[in-house]
């Protein structure tokens, strides 16, 4: 008998602590030792004691320093008249100010709101998101943090009167300064009585990212039983790699020092060299990634000291099982953690584990199960209700992490049922019978590149704006990247010149940022089509140009590797291929940072790989300015690379069950796939099969009828088949009868 796919992950604690209880807990127990080291940050910053262990050329922070630091900033930014339930933005990369201020938030009562700076590059976004946090709270007085390089970008929003705007690095005019706010505090302020909360925002699959306040008491004292990081010892040592904006972020920048554990901040941004140089060097024993930063570190790590790293913790994205054994061996690792998130407080963790084995499923890495608190289950995409074991459904969730909803009235994804608010994820999972969750894509189209939301919506918005597209209905799609996880592709009716996808390029670039600039530019024509694929309601199908494009990528054969090697052609190739643009029109001597961020690069090297065998060591790799000097390097330096000597992409796996290619009934026909699936699905559920059991669908033709009819072959093996039978899955037609 099936049993439905539904689990709890057990009562939520009883004895909720404040953040800052905890923290203050902290700093009386652990006054002298390290909390906080920020490898780019000077020394002497703001004339606070730098720390003892050893000659030390950037900030050390013990508990006692940084809780000095915390009440500084706290007792001069009350004496400008604020109240509890203000919000205090912080536009910020990583650096040891963005800790300070969000525990002074806290302490405050004011609420904690982290927002890239990238949001800056288009103004009309950050007024949006300003917006959507003042009408939230009565457009009363804000506090405003940057750093002054873009002080002069959040001038020109309209913020309420009489805010309070705070720039650290150097001073401006109109604004106080950070260093003016860590003068020492005469007095200790009285902690506030509200709440710790914050707003984060996450980009969803519309053009405009959605705020969620959260309970930041209740997100920790949930998370501290459940993940590794919420089990750290007062020896441990965390680096910090991730966007302090993101919620993964917020969790791995606040939890160890809950904990009484250091807090290593390695650089403003993600910096593969960088980073692995403060693993090594302050000799860290947990790491919080997601994927795409694993790639670099796997070919680094294991060249320098890393023996202290003992846990590394995965979120924000979906791994392969190849990467976790990966870091197993090549790291030496104790255990690894699979964490899955959402900034709406849904919540699910596997926990640290020794074995890879534990959590492995064929291709399929489990995500655990839901935290203390939260109640999960996995329903189908027609209804709400729950499917048996093993079948795929949508992720729903229930909890006390759990937003009620996003600021400013969309609850689309919000329901109530027997007094109880669920969220509809979007996520495509699976529950098997030992209550495990597993990942197997997603129902939304959101495109999460390196770990990092990407609304669809956005770019084609941008693209639009152009004279030249206005009317080529531009459809953005995610598609699969052996690096980056996902990565946006663009089709547009026509095909366009070189001249055109520069241009479209370019504009996005400049409005969004490198990360939302399209990898392809494809026309309808390119996948064998003439018109969008679209519902009787006219809506584009965008998961069928999904499979279209991935169908016809496998479609193109794998070259064999060349006995001599043009490196000026590989390189260009193969950055012709990343950017999208064609290899005479790039210059060979441009800054590559204004082409390329570090995905990128990887992701270029990874092809030249691929094409030629041959790579150069990751670490030069990435110190490469422009292309003249990765030709260069290539040519003096290249080296073969055993197929066998890095884990595989996951592009590259077998993997079941079948796609458009495997099914001969098809024809190579992409659009026929959804109603081959929906049938063989709703046939097979009744025998608790799923989708994942099938391993092939082949016609059933009358003379397989007939010696199944006569028990020629076994009746019962063939009762599948026999049912499917039923369904018409015609050249042009999709018609159940």
């Amino acid at each position: 008998m099936c049993t439905t796919s539904e689990v709890n992950g057990g009562p939520a604690p009883v004895r909720l602590q404040t953040v800052i209880d905890q923290f203050a807990a902290i700093v009386q127990q652990n006054s002298e030792q390290p909390a906080v080291v920020s490898c780019q940050q000077k020394s002497d910053l703001y004339g606070f004691e730098n720390g003892k262990r050893r000659q030390c050329e950037y900030l050390r922070w013990t508990y006692g320093v940084l809780d000095q630091a915390v009440q500084s900033f706290a007792f001069h930014l009350s004496s400008y008249d604020l109240k509890p339930g203000m919000p205090l933005l912080i536009f910020s990369h990583n650096r040891v100010e963005c800790l300070v201020a969000c525990l002074g938030a806290y302490y405050l009562g004011l609420i904690h709101v982290p927002i890239s700076p990238e949001s800056l590059l288009n103004l009309g976004d950050a007024q949006y998101l300003l917006d959507t946090v003042c009408n939230a709270h009565g457009h009363q007085k804000i506090v405003v943090i940057a750093a002054a390089d873009i002080a002069k970008s959040i001038d020109q929003l309209i913020l309420p009167q009489s805010s309070v705007k705070i720039a650290f690095d150097e001073s401006v005019p109109g604004w106080i300064t950070f260093e003016s706010l860590m003068e020492p505090a005469k007095i200790k302020t009285c902690q506030s009585s509200t709440p710790a909360e914050s707003i984060l925002f996450t980009s969803g699959s519309t053009s405009r990212p959605k705020g969620c306040q959260i309970s930041a008491d209740r997100w920790f004292n949930s998370l501290q039983g459940a993940i590794g990081l919420g089990q750290l010892e007062p020896t441990d040592v965390t680096a910090f790699l991730l966007p302090n904006h993101h919620a993964y972020g917020h969790i791995c920048m606040i939890m160890p020092l809950l904990r009484g554990s250091c807090l290593v901040i390695a650089s403003p941004e993600f910096h593969l060299q960088t980073a692995a140089h403060a693993i090594t060097h302050e000799r860290c024993t947990t790491l919080a990634l997601v994927g795409t930063m694993a790639f670099g570190l796997l070919e680094l790590l294991p060249t320098m000291e890393c023996e202290s790293l003992k846990l590394i913790v995965f979120a924000g994205m979906t791994i392969s099982p190849d990467l976790v054994r990966s870091c197993f061996k090549r790291l030496g690792l104790a255990s690894v953690e699979n964490f899955y998130g959402m900034t709406e407080g849904v919540f699910s963790t596997t926990g640290p584990i020794t074995n890879p084995d534990y959590i492995i499923k064929s291709q399929d890495l489990s995500i655990g199960g839901p935290i203390p608190g939260l109640k999960m289950r996995v329903c189908s995409s027609r209804n709400r209700m729950s499917v048996p074991y093993g079948v795929v459904g949508e992720l729903h969730v229930s909890g006390g992490t759990m937003v009620q909803g996003y600021l400013g009235g969309e609850h689309e994804d919000f329901y109530d049922e027997d007094g109880e608010k669920w969220f509809i994820t979007g996520d495509t999972v699976m529950m098997d019978e030992k209550l495990q969750l597993y990942i197997m894509g997603r129902y939304k189209d959101t495109i999460i590149r390196g770990g990092e939301n990407i609304s669809p919506a956005r770019i084609e918005a941008v693209i639009e704006t152009i004279p030249t597209f206005s009317a080529a209905q531009p459809v953005v799609i995610k598609k699969k990247d052996p690096i980056a996880g996902e990565v946006p592709v663009v089709i547009l009716r026509e095909s366009i010149s070189d001249e055109q996808a520069k241009l479209l390029r370019d504009t996005v670039r400049s409005a969004l940022g490198i990360t939302h600039v399209p990898t392809e530019i494809l026309s309808l024509q390119t996948l064998g089509i003439e018109e969008y694929p679209q519902t009787s309601a006219g809506k584009i199908k965008r998961k069928d140009l999904t499979e279209m494009v991935a169908f016809n990528d496998k479609r193109t054969p794998n070259a064999a590797l060349p006995a001599s090697v043009d490196w000026n052609m590989s390189v260009t190739k193969a950055w012709g291929q990343v950017l999208g643009v064609a290899p005479v029109n790039l210059d060979l001597n441009a800054p590559l940072a204004h082409l390329a961020d570090s995905i990128l690069m990887l992701t270029a090297r990874d092809r030249i790989r691929k094409d030629t065998g041959q790579a150069v060591p990751i670490d030069t790799w990435m110190k490469t300015m422009t292309l003249s000097e990765q030709i260069a390097l290539l040519e003096s330096q290249a080296q073969f690379i055993p197929p066998g000597s890095l884990p595989p992409p996951a592009s590259e796996m077998q993997r079941f069950p079948p796609g458009v290619k495997d099914m001969i009934h098809l024809g190579g026909n992409a659009d026929l796939f959804p109603s081959t699936k929906i049938a063989v699905q709703e046939t097979i559920t009744p025998f608790c099969l799923s989708w994942q059991d099938v391993q092939d669908v082949f016609p059933c033709p009358d003379f397989i009828h007939t010696i199944s009819k006569y028990r020629t072959v076994d009746a019962n093996t063939m009762i599948v088949c026999m049912q499917v039978k039923q369904y018409s899955i015609g050249w042009t037609g999709r018609e159940r009868r």
